[in-house]
């Protein structure tokens, strides 16, 4: 089931423009772009003792739920080439959730439509340029309403240009080529210990599927041993399925060791489908991927194995 979006894009450090065009472009397959706003160069916000920002507001449908597109946006920034820093600070790129239906939801990790929204006119001005009567499902107000409330001062459309779109370097598309086994293959290098919670074994594309049955400290600390020894010079596409479904809970060690693993300089090229039966191991997954800088690794999460399989077979793009 597709679900209408609108998605807020900011940028104000290199080719701000290209940012743009290079974000949009890496949305699909999993975000299709309906409509696009002007871009507009507006002053900063928070911090103002920072270059001009290119913001841009874009109308689009996904099937993905809320808090996986959440996930999907955070970790495509950091694809992208965007670092932690200071908040309302620099940035290269900038994603944000401003409405998804008419849905309202506050939790920890979302809050749909986005809490901020009301009083930002670099979001509004490009937001009433698309949708002007779309209503705030919880404040009860229209876009052109919320943009009346603000000063616009500053606030100018750039002129478009007819420049083609060129990929950054952080999402580079490459030809698809389905990896072989082949003695190119790391080797396999686990092999069945009793007492441990988990299994390991080689897919036929070349990636790993790994089954936890149970999240011990022995089994944990093996895992972490053995997917740090698996991350170093991995230079080839691949991927892996993580299959929690006997798994309720993740414990704190768990979360500690995955940030680890995942947040590793080695880490490059790897898709990744993880499969839970339990909403709180879903919910602490995406902790972990909201909170992983690498911008090697592509996640996802689901309830089916077919789904996953269906999602790990697509075309692998070169994540570096």
């Amino acid at each position: 089931m597709n679900h209408k979006v609108y998605l807020a894009l900011g940028t104000n450090l290199g080719d701000r423009r290209e940012n743009l065009q290079v974000a949009l472009k890496a949305m699909s397959p999993e975000i299709n772009i309906l409509r696009r706003s002007s871009v507009y160069e507006t002053p900063p916000w928070g911090i103002v003792e920072q270059p001009t920002f290119y913001n841009q507001v874009v109308e689009a449908e996904t099937s993905l739920p809320p808090e996986e597109l959440l996930v999907f946006l955070k970790q495509l920034e950091i694809r992208l080439g965007r670092l932690p820093a200071e908040r309302y600070g620099p940035r290269l790129i900038d994603l944000d959730i401003l409405f998804y239906d008419d849905l309202v939801q506050e939790t920890d990790l979302l809050s749909i439509p986005h809490p901020r929204l009301r009083g930002r006119a670099f979001v509004l001005v490009p937001l009433a340029e698309l949708s002007p009567d779309l209503m705030h499902p919880k404040l009860g107000l229209t876009v052109t309403q919320l943009q009346n409330e603000v000063d616009l001062q500053g606030i100018q459309k750039v002129a478009s240009t007819s420049r083609s779109l060129v990929r950054g370097k952080k999402t580079q598309m490459i030809p698809e080529e389905e990896p072989k086994m082949s003695a190119e293959s790391k080797p396999l290098n686990w092999t069945p210990t009793p007492g441990l919670g988990y299994t390991v074994s080689r897919r036929p594309d070349g990636g790993l599927n790994v089954i936890f049955t149970d999240i011990t400290h022995e089994t944990l600390t093996h895992w972490r041993n053995f997917a740090l020894d698996h991350l170093l010079d991995s230079d080839r596409l691949t991927r892996n399925l993580y299959d929690l479904r006997q798994v309720k809970e993740l414990p704190e060690e768990a979360i500690t060791y995955a940030l680890e693993v995942s947040n590793d300089p080695s880490v490059r090229n790897i898709r990744m489908a993880v499969v839970v039966s339990s909403q709180e191991v879903a919910q602490r997954i995406m902790e972990i991927a909201a909170l992983t800088t690498s911008g090697g690794v592509e996640m996802a999460i689901f309830t089916s194995q077919d789904e996953a399989e269906t999602w790990l077979d697509r075309p692998l793009t070169l994540l570096v």
